[in-house]
């Protein structure tokens, strides 16, 4: 039997914050996964990456809840949480002019984070990379990633708020496929290109890739950890179909080889989902979702001084 929930009211308790249980409740009416976050902050108070697969226990959400302390709340995104995406605006203005606002506030859950910006949360009927589109600073949080949410404390000191009423998540069809959409026609960019001038690289095309992959494919088929494995495979089935020019069948039996050595290894109807999704919308990611895994000096796609430099910036907006 599960251990019935127990609440713990704090003394001098905020009134938008009490009781917590009933965040947590409502978030797991959801169907979603929440995990405990260190008040005030955005880091994690647990080892969060096994709940990628699978959500806390009653006993579990005890622990870590309801133990007399203050703490914030985190979201699992991804397959965890029914498929949930969410879409974090770092620009309101940009939100504003990516939706219709007024609309989508009546249709889902958006939230005002700590620092200012805006979360929207959908639910996609398809599996979802996470990615960035940085031209227009929106990051799409998907399997791999957390949000902190409502009602937590920001390190501003502002907390994170619902601004609409409804309190349900908006299932997309094709959402991927109106993401880039809407960034292309709004915004004139596509997510998955480089703005670097990178464009020797860009239009190499399988001629340019024959032989030994460039330097970022490679660290990726030495096989990943449990976090990035969704993100790995959509990189490199993008890399066999669209820029080596495989065919689906040789591509799948590529990407089956390199899950052998995953840490540990993706659910095979999970990564062949990932591969019909690249075949499909034809995504090709190029050297900015590939940065963290550059080696520049021996990369022979990126060969001119200011290419470098480009990568180099690339790096280290990463690591900031």
């Amino acid at each position: 039997m599960q251990k019935a929930l127990k609440v713990v009211v704090l003394e001098n308790e905020p009134l938008e914050t009490a009781p917590l249980a009933e965040y947590i409740s409502f978030y797991r009416s959801l169907g979603l996964c929440v995990i405990p976050v260190v008040y005030g902050d955005k880091r994690p108070e647990i080892a969060w990456e096994s709940f990628q697969k699978r959500k806390p226990t009653d006993a579990e959400i005890v622990r870590w809840f309801y133990n007399g302390k203050r703490h914030n709340i985190a979201i699992v995104c991804g397959s965890v949480s029914g498929n949930l995406v969410v879409l974090d605006f770092d620009d309101v203005s940009v939100y504003q002019r990516f939706f219709d606002a007024k609309k989508i506030e009546r249709e889902t859950i958006v939230v005002r984070t700590g620092g200012g910006k805006r979360h929207v949360y959908l639910r996609s009927t398809d599996p979802l990379p996470s990615f960035k589109v940085p031209q227009i600073r929106l990051e799409v949080r998907s399997d791999g990633n957390i949000v902190v949410a409502p009602p937590s404390l920001h390190p501003s000191g502002s907390r994170y708020e619902f601004i609409c009423a409804v309190r349900k998540i908006l299932e997309a069809d094709d959402l991927l496929e109106a993401l880039l959409q809407a960034a292309k026609e709004k915004f004139g960019v596509e997510p998955f290109q480089i703005t670097e001038r990178l464009e020797e690289f860009e239009s190499a095309g399988a001629a340019r890739c024959k032989g030994r992959a460039p330097p970022c494919i490679f660290r990726l088929l030495q096989g990943v950890n449990e976090g990035f494995r969704n993100e790995a495979a959509a990189r490199l089935a993008s890399y066999y179909l669209h820029i080596k020019g495989y065919t689906p069948a040789r591509a799948w039996a590529r990407l089956r080889e390199w899950n052998t050595r995953n840490r540990p290894p993706l659910d095979e109807r999970e990564l062949y989902l990932v591969l019909c999704s690249i075949a499909k919308r034809r995504y090709t990611y190029l050297c900015r979702s590939l940065a963290a895994f550059c080696d520049r000096a021996h990369c022979r796609f990126i060969r001119s001084w200011w290419a470098r430099r480009s990568v180099q910036s690339l790096l280290e907006e990463k690591e900031g």
